[in-house]
């Protein structure tokens, strides 16, 4: 978001108000002046991704002056609409999660694999099982594509126990496969990746 502010008296500050449209608390973020000088001037400021969703942002903007005058446009009660243009949903956005998962995975983030991924009881005392037991796991993560399917495999490739000995995990439990649905258009959001 883009603004130009301009006072004689000089510019302060500029802040941006916002929230999901149908949320009641408001966020703030401060714009940075991108060029002119203290009495005319073009701000910027990025609104982090994870906190637009397709329902929208309303918002309202403060200006302040040296003296402490404010200037507003739009306000709290009666806020501006932005609507949210998304991205399509892409494999590339689909890789990048199954990558913050297998990241999780060797960092032992049991928290981490739970936010980002569908975890059923039994899958979820294997991890518990699994990093009280090694000091740390290596994986291999290999992807694959069907149709509005992403999906990943994950091998684990090295464990270090307790000790520092090196074990050769077994066949039958170092692979285990995850998938995760394409969002049907740009405007949804995509769920958690589910484990099979």
């Amino acid at each position: 978001m883009s603004a130009v502010v301009a006072d004689e008296a000089g510019v302060r500050s500029v802040r941006l108000f916002y929230r999901k449209k149908g949320e009641e608390a408001y966020q703030s973020l401060s714009f940075e002046k991108l060029r002119g000088d203290e009495k005319k001037g073009v701000y910027r400021l990025s609104i982090p991704r994870l906190e637009v969703g397709p329902e929208g942002l309303e918002y309202y903007l403060v200006a302040e002056n040296v003296s402490g005058n404010r200037t507003v446009k739009g306000e709290a009660l009666r806020p501006l609409f932005m609507q949210a243009i998304l991205p399509k949903p892409t494999l590339k956005e689909a890789q990048r999660r199954f990558e913050w998962l297998k990241e999780a995975w060797e960092e032992k983030d049991l928290d981490e694999m739970r936010a980002l991924s569908e975890m059923p009881a039994p899958r979820e005392e294997f991890f518990r099982l699994l990093f009280e037991n090694y000091r740390s796991v290596q994986l291999e993560m290999t992807l694959e594509e069907a149709d509005r399917i992403a999906a990943a495999r994950f091998m684990i490739k090295g464990l270090v126990d307790a000790q520092g000995n090196r074990v050769v995990p077994g066949a039958a439990w170092a692979t285990a496969r995850v998938r995760l649905p394409f969002p049907g258009n740009e405007n949804e959001t995509w769920g958690k990746i589910i484990w099979e």
